[in-house]
């Protein structure tokens, strides 16, 4: 369920999209594309669509993060806060809770259907979402898993992350949202034990 207890009203921002980067499907980043970029987030790792752990964030005093939400009405946005720690065991809990459920390698339905939010400027219910920035490089991809709301994602960014963990990307909405979750959350939970019970096919090609 989405949580978004906002903090700041967010002035408008102009955003670079990505041009379409073709119809050719490889796995890994693209010939001329470096492994390693500057870090688009304090709390995001060096690598395309590679999260840190959460032992390196806590080691390194990062404990909240913040991310951008907009209503999809007034168009207002809102910057919003997560305690890092508080949204990792809510996460956990859940996965553990819902273990049985997802035995067939597809989403539940909470992570198909995040809830919205409710707009504190127009006062609108249920219309505030994450803003994903069309450039997929600067996804804030661990405010989208701490809050469950991966979901919003279209295809296509699901996609490039999982091209970038070297996951398969084949498969409908249900199995990309499932095989997300888990390329973000097993190198955040890196001694998890049994929370690492996923298995999402990785995949050798280049």
């Amino acid at each position: 369920m989405a949580e978004f207890p906002c903090v700041t009203n967010m002035q408008d921002m102009e955003v670079p999209v990505q041009e379409d980067e073709g119809k050719k499907r490889v796995y890994g980043p693209k010939v001329g594309k470096g492994l390693t970029i500057d870090r688009t987030f304090p709390w995001a790792g060096t690598e395309r669509a590679i999260i840190r752990s959460l032992e390196s964030l806590l080691s390194a005093n990062i404990n909240t993060i913040t991310g951008t939400v907009q209503c999809k009405i007034c168009k207002g946005r809102l910057k919003v806060q997560y305690d890092i720690l508080e949204k990792f065991e809510k996460l956990k809990a859940f996965i553990v809770a819902e273990k049985p459920n997802m035995q067939d390698k597809k989403a539940p339905y909470a992570w198909k259907h995040p809830k919205r939010g409710s707009c504190l400027m127009c006062l609108r219910h249920n219309t505030m979402e994450p803003l994903i920035w069309p450039k997929k490089q600067g996804i804030n991809w661990l405010f989208l898993l701490l809050g469950q709301t991966i979901g919003f994602c279209n295809e296509d960014q699901l996609r490039y992350l999982c091209k970038h963990n070297r996951v398969d990307r084949s498969g409908n909405l249900d199995e990309l949202i499932y095989k997300t979750y888990f390329c973000l959350w097993i190198p955040m939970n890196e001694h998890g034990g049994m929370l690492s019970f996923i298995q999402i096919n990785p995949t050798n090609q280049t």
